[in-house]
């Protein structure tokens, strides 16, 4: 006979509710651990420290959670994770563009466009056609003539005369360092043949002392055409993000803004309402007349324009001198004979050196980054001095100091970078033998000189960090993916049999640069070009989720095809803001 065991119901009640909390608490940690988004079986390039490849990424509110394997990814994976499966599609960090001018896109909304024609016939076709489809426009703005069209003193005034007098008419050249004018806009603005050259300036002029109609680099700003207005900027923005997000691209360099301008109140519009999907970094453009003393009203602008992570004016704009195209380029030896000046001629500095130095030491001091446009080689080096100077009033410190375009460097400079931390923004979709190569810079600088543009591989052996910029509009579209072939091969990027082919020999060879080092400059170098390392420009866990998916592996495929890639999906802070259809 057994006896009945008496059962303890308060133990029983203790195990039971310990389960089910065991359950509950289990439940919370799965749901917790849960990713919002998780992309898998891909060819995922990190771009960090040690170019570590994974396989799949996980998204929580906006940031990378987990990067590793596609089995260890699952763990990710909650009722409401979308999981999105790359089927060995490549993933990498989404495309910074360290030099470009977002609020051009303005310009091609409503301004005309010359960018598609290369005749000067073509070009008055489209400007009477622009006027015939706004008759009662007060000005007519435009951009893109080209000086391959009109070599050495550039485009007559009496051409747009032809199509109006009535109103004036201001054509940026397609590298933004000229404007094409009509009589009536140098009559508005008082230009005549008693007008001296402003400093760091140049009234091209006819045989006779008259100004012939073209304005190159400080003495564009004696035009004075009405702005655009907030809203039109807005849209402008608008279109410039969506091209972007096409192109892969999640942030920016705008290289030069105006204090107090519509173009800078537009920005704050977008962030305040959340309309931004890239992050800007804006630069305030500095003028030589007014030299250190405008730093405190830049100071004073940060502090109402500044919204958060999304719009910063973080950066000063200088412009060293101007482009080789306009020969406005300042050079250590003078231009050959082809560009028809003066026997040592070498071009104009648009700073004094004492005065740049003063200004980039007021600048730093002030906590803005400085960003210059140097094209020549002796404008390059004044720049290095005067960041030298910069640095010896201030000390030492994180400056990050920016120059960019670089198109000549003397060899005795790139250690200089090195040496006092300043960032090389490469142009490297211009490293090739295209129109203005032959046209205009074998001429205006001799062949060995221009063998010698653009140098990439330089500045990487020498340690100097290298990011990459568009410089749009100049580079239109600004396909990050374009530059990284170019950066590579140094050619153009469709060889046609059919063309001369010395269009198709490669510029300056041993310049070469690695692929790996190209998507470095779009990706990280970018974004730590910008201050902005600690949160994107690679794929690591903690950093903000923005990365790009295209349709082929960079790092194993012929380079001459990489232009031919496809971006599939580009994310901004874990969201989709495109995708391929």
């Amino acid at each position: 006979m057994h006896r009945k065991k008496k059962i303890n119901i308060s133990l029983l009640l203790a195990l039971v509710l310990g389960l089910i909390s065991g359950c509950i608490d289990r439940t919370r940690g799965s749901a917790e651990k849960a990713a919002d988004m998780i992309l898998t079986n891909g060819a995922v390039y990190t771009v960090d420290a040690n170019s570590t490849m994974a396989q799949a990424v996980a998204v929580k509110e906006g940031k990378i959670v987990f990067v590793g394997s596609s089995a260890d990814a699952e763990k990710y994976k909650g009722a409401s994770t979308r999981a999105i499966n790359l089927n060995g599609k490549m993933l990498m960090p989404s495309f910074y563009d360290t030099h470009c001018h977002v609020q051009a896109f303005t310009g091609r909304l409503y301004s005309v466009n010359l960018g598609s024609k290369r005749t000067l016939q073509g070009y008055k076709d489209e400007i009477r056609a622009f006027l015939a489809a706004n008759p009662n426009i007060a000005a007519i703005k435009g951009i893109g003539w080209s000086n391959t069209v009109f070599p050495n003193t550039g485009p007559n005034k009496k051409d747009l005369d032809e199509i109006t007098t009535a109103i004036p008419i201001s054509i940026n050249s397609e590298d933004g360092h000229s404007i094409w004018v009509n009589s009536r806009a140098l009559k508005l603005a008082n230009i005549t043949k008693n007008t001296k050259d402003p400093e760091g300036g140049v009234i091209e002029r006819d045989a006779s002392g008259e100004p012939s109609g073209v304005l190159r680099e400080a003495a564009s700003s004696l035009i004075e055409l009405p702005d655009y207005s907030v809203d039109q900027y807005k849209e402008g923005i608008r279109g410039f993000q969506e091209m972007a997000a096409r192109l892969g691209i999640a942030g920016v360099q705008d290289a030069l803004l105006g204090a107090g301008s519509n173009a800078i109140e537009a920005y704050k519009a977008l962030a305040d309402s959340n309309e931004l999907t890239m992050r800007v970094r804006g630069a305030y453009f500095a003028v030589p007349e007014r030299g250190p003393d405008q730093i405190n009203a830049f100071s004073k602008a940060r502090g109402k324009d500044n919204r958060g992570d999304m719009f910063q004016m973080s950066a000063v704009k200088f412009a060293a001198d101007g482009v080789i195209e306009g020969i406005t380029a300042y050079l250590l030896e003078p231009y050959a004979a082809g560009a028809k000046k003066p026997e040592k001629y070498r071009g104009t500095a648009i700073w004094k050196s004492d005065n740049l130095g003063q200004t980039f030491a007021a600048a730093e001091k002030a906590g803005f980054q400085i960003h210059v446009h140097s094209i020549g080689d002796a404008a390059t080096q004044e720049t290095l001095d005067a960041l030298a100077f910069a640095q010896q009033q201030n000390g030492k410190g994180d400056y990050r100091s920016i120059i960019t375009h670089l198109q000549l460097v003397d060899p005795s400079d790139f250690k200089r970078f090195r040496e006092l931390g300043v960032i090389a923004a490469i142009n490297p979709i211009w490293a090739m033998k295209d129109e203005y190569y032959y046209a205009l810079q074998v001429p205006y600088l001799g062949t060995k000189r221009a063998e010698k543009e653009y140098p990439v591989k330089s500045f990487i052996d020498n340690g100097v960090k290298i990011s990459s910029a568009s410089d749009f509009p100049v580079t239109y579209p600004p396909d990050p993916l374009d530059a990284i072939q170019v950066g590579v091969t140094r050619t153009r990027l469709n060889e046609n049999p059919a063309d001369d082919p010395k269009y198709n020999l490669p510029l300056w060879p041993e310049e070469r640069a690695g692929v790996k080092d190209m998507i470095a400059s779009v990706t990280y170098n970018a974004a730590y070009a910008n201050f902005l390392e600690k949160q994107t420009g690679s794929i690591e866990v903690g950093k903000s989720a923005d990365f790009v998916v295209i349709d082929r592996n960079l790092l194993d495929m012929p380079v001459t095809d990489i232009h031919k890639t496809q971006v599939l999906m580009t994310l901004f802070k874990g969201k989709e803001i495109y995708r391929s259809k």
